[in-house]
């Protein structure tokens, strides 16, 4: 793992030696919050969505980028995307929920899902979301929803080109854009073709593009190419046979998160180069007359803005074997990196400039052997109150919190920006609020 390389104001030392984030000292940060305690930098969002617009738009003039939910849904970071200009994709009834609550637009608003509830298309089909249809059978009930309630049902397919992983790198199971996945409508065997036909009779639906999703996070572009390559040529099919002009292409997102401890990751400007000039050349050849061109992107956005601020606490060492160091977060509150699908850097937060390290695992506090957050780390010689950040966990982590094996409370967290402020946007839980919502019947509360 490449040594962590200080980024101006964003994340740099300061004099006495510690990590500090938007100028801000984390150590005195976990001092005031306690931790764990997640830290998002506010500047960073707002500068990562102006990269990606203008990466494309700039290519692509007719593009529109729509922010995944699933990645991190806490509200202030929803409004700050927002405010940038992005739409909002979201996977379920509260993501919609949420985007309903901060006022998004109806046409900003996209949803996904392979199991959607008929309340949830029903809510959709009523504001007016697009609806990105994951099969047949979802076609079907989208039109007795939509004929219910007297409404046009605005719908894309989601469909799978079966672009197949060349990356080893790559988790098996977050490649979702294959023939096999549980996800879309198979384009290859016909069916996709069959949905369009299907969607064209029906009278309460209005079929306003196409969808696909390949996988998460794909780190080549050459994936991006074929599948971009593949939903044209369909795009073009179903404008020569069947007479459909497709209003959007949404080649959804999974760009990889741009990890600084990762070389050699595309740039947000080499993506964007790869899928435009796909898009443009095909919307050409096929008279496609330039659709608007959808992505949905997430983690690229949010995941090298945050940082998780960990407290150490008891270190063992089996001679001539390993030595263990645990932190009072694991899984819990950083679920990805115990599964294994993100690595992630870890640096000492109070004690950045010291030169002599040792090799430990890292553990997290939860009462099962899996709860391991990294393993042959070189860090500084840890002691009892020394502070571990680990860096870029801005994504797909607070969607996956969990009390674990010890009731552990959810951590507070905090918002920073380069005006020097701290600012909390989740409250940490207190232990009574792990059972609040805990009934116990009245029955077991009399004596036996």
């Amino acid at each position: 793992m490449k040594p962590f390389r200080p980024i101006e104001r964003f994340l740099a030392v300061n004099d006495k030696g510690h990590l500090t984030i938007e100028g801000l000292d984390t150590v005195v940060l976990a001092e005031r919050h306690g931790t764990p305690l997640y830290v998002i930098s506010e500047d960073r969002i707002r500068e990562n969505c102006r990269k990606w617009v203008k990466a494309f738009t700039s290519r692509y003039p007719r593009t529109e980028i729509f922010y995944a939910l699933k990645a991190n849904p806490l509200l202030a970071v929803c409004r700050i995307v927002q405010q940038e200009g992005f739409g909002f994709e979201v996977g379920g009834p509260g993501e919609l929920y949420i985007a309903q609550l901060l006022g998004v637009p109806p046409d900003r608003i996209i949803l996904n899902g392979n199991n959607k509830s008929r309340q949830e298309l029903a809510k959709a089909i009523e504001i007016g979301a697009t609806i990105n249809v994951d099969s047949i059978d979802e076609l079907r009930t989208i039109e007795e929803e939509a004929k219910g309630l007297g409404a046009m049902a605005r719908i894309a397919f989601r469909v799978t080109p079966d672009v197949r992983p060349d990356d080893k790198r790559v988790h098996p199971e977050l490649w979702t854009g294959l023939r096999e996945s549980k996800f879309g409508i198979d384009v290859k065997s016909g069916q996709a073709y069959e949905a369009y036909e299907m969607a064209m009779k029906m009278r309460n639906v209005n079929v306003v593009g196409i969808h696909t999703h390949i996988g998460s996070p794909v780190e080549d572009r050459q994936p991006y190419r074929t599948a971009a390559e593949r939903v044209m040529e369909f795009a073009g099919r179903l404008k020569k046979e069947l007479g459909i002009s497709l209003g959007s292409i949404n080649l959804g997102g999974g760009f990889a998160i741009p990890f600084k401890h990762k070389e050699g990751l595309p740039s947000v400007e080499e993506y964007a180069e790869t899928i435009t000039s796909v898009v443009g050349k095909k919307s050409r050849e096929l008279d496609l007359r330039e659709p608007r061109l959808v992505l949905e992107t997430g983690g690229a956005i949010i995941g090298d803005t945050a940082i998780l601020l960990l407290k150490v606490g008891m270190a063992k060492e089996t001679p001539g074997v390993t030595k263990w160091v645990a932190v009072d977060g694991g899984a819990n509150v950083i679920l990805r990196a115990s599964q294994g699908w993100y690595t992630y850097q870890f640096v000492t937060a109070n004690r950045m400039l010291e030169r002599s390290t040792e090799t430990v695992n890292i553990a997290g506090p939860l009462c099962y052997s899996g709860d391991v957050l990294a393993r042959d780390r070189r860090v500084p010689k840890l002691a009892e109150g020394d502070t571990l950040a680990a860096l870029d966990v801005g994504a797909y982590t607070f969607t996956y919190e969990f009390h674990g094996a010890g009731s552990h409370p959810l951590p507070p967290i905090v918002l920073v920006s380069g005006e020097g402020k701290d600012e909390m946007i989740r409250r940490g839980e207190s232990l009574a609020d792990i059972v609040c919502r805990d009934i116990v019947p009245r029955r077991l509360l009399r004596k036996r």
